[in-house]
């Protein structure tokens, strides 16, 4: 969903993540985009690790191309600090 002026309208990006679980979001206020990173991807029997980096901006996702990576974990903490950094801590290995 994307917020309008006046309310909720339904957004039908054509490029997006995975559906996935465990993700985890930073909001950058400056840029004004949301900053979506790794979870856990399901299918019957088997978990994946995601470690994707994903913005969305304008009622649409871009998948980033960070210079950096953290290891696929799920679960982590995310915030945005003072210089417009995502950092994350923690996180599981999730095994199936």
């Amino acid at each position: 969903m994307d917020v309008g002026g006046i309310g909720w309208t339904q957004a039908a990006p054509t490029d997006r993540p995975s559906v996935r679980t465990y993700a985890r979001t930073a909001t950058d206020t400056a840029a004004g985009n949301v900053i979506l990173y790794g979870g856990i991807s399901f299918t019957p029997g088997f978990a994946l690790n995601q470690f994707d980096v994903w913005t969305w901006s304008h009622g649409s996702w871009t998948l980033a191309q960070p210079n950096t990576i953290p290891a696929p974990l799920n679960e982590r903490e995310a915030i945005l600090d003072a210089r417009n950094i995502v950092r994350a801590r923690g996180g599981d290995v999730t095994r199936h």
